[in-house]
């Protein structure tokens, strides 16, 4: 790979903390939901879907239906009465996804994604599940990177700053500056935490709460890194790869 240089990363930790000194400035931006929205959307991918527009509202992603969509729709880890399918990497990875076509809205995940298409020229997906094949897009990509974690509701969450700190260390090595606080204290998680990848997801605070739901797998499956070899990217508002 080429060496790159002068290049920043930047960890944003929640959406509410994105400012606007970084927007459609030549910036890629990685969005993570690492549960279970990003996770699941690579897992979809991997699995044969042919695209995935995010939404920001069910009734939008309702809508999508007498187009030929199926619906995935989640709100607080639930699936929604109506969707065809839930939130659910496990569900995507095992089951025939070839030529579907998704309208997808959950909790946080697709509002983050809808967010950064509206700010920034390029946005990637980004999960444990993609880890290698995201970290040779982006160096390969030579801009300036945003992790953009979704978080929970507007506040941090500990697996998608992990996830972040993992591949911001990952850049670091090839000459990317770690340029904000946030992408130095999510390196410093990753270093601590990189080898209880699976814990710190279950003792998470969402974590707990798929646990509460039965979603003991899905929380396993995000943990896993390299299980999907694509990386999603929004081209047009639709995920395709």
């Amino acid at each position: 790979m080429a060496l790159c240089s002068n290049k920043k990363v930047r960890v944003i930790p929640s959406p509410i903390h994105l400012s606007t000194d970084i927007q459609n400035d030549g910036w890629v931006v990685v969005v993570v939901d690492i549960l279970r929205a990003t996770t699941a959307i690579c897992a979809a991918f991997a699995s044969g879907c042919k695209e995935v527009v995010p939404v920001g509202n069910i009734d939008a992603a309702m809508s999508y239906a007498k187009r030929g969509y199926k619906i995935v729709a989640e709100r607080g880890g639930k699936i929604v009465a109506g969707a065809d399918y839930g939130n659910s990497p496990c569900f995507f990875r095992h089951k025939d996804m070839r030529d579907e076509r998704l309208a997808y809205t959950t909790t946080n995940g697709t509002k983050a994604i809808s967010l950064s298409s509206s700010l920034f020229e390029r946005v990637i997906i980004g999960a444990f599940s993609n880890f290698t094949c995201l970290t040779e897009e982006l160096i390969k990509a030579n801009s300036d990177v945003a992790i953009l974690c979704s978080g929970w509701q507007n506040t941090v969450s500990i697996e998608d700053t992990l996830f972040a700190g993992a591949i911001s260390d990952a850049l670091s090595q090839h000459h990317f500056i770690l340029s904000n606080d946030s992408a130095e204290l999510s390196v410093s998680l990753w270093h601590d935490k990189k080898t209880h990848i699976l814990n710190t997801l279950k003792a998470s605070e969402h974590g707990r709460r798929l646990m509460n739901l039965g979603f003991e797998q899905d929380i396993e499956f995000a943990a896993q890194i390299d299980t999907c070899n694509c990386v999603p990217q929004l081209i047009n508002h639709k995920l395709v790869l």
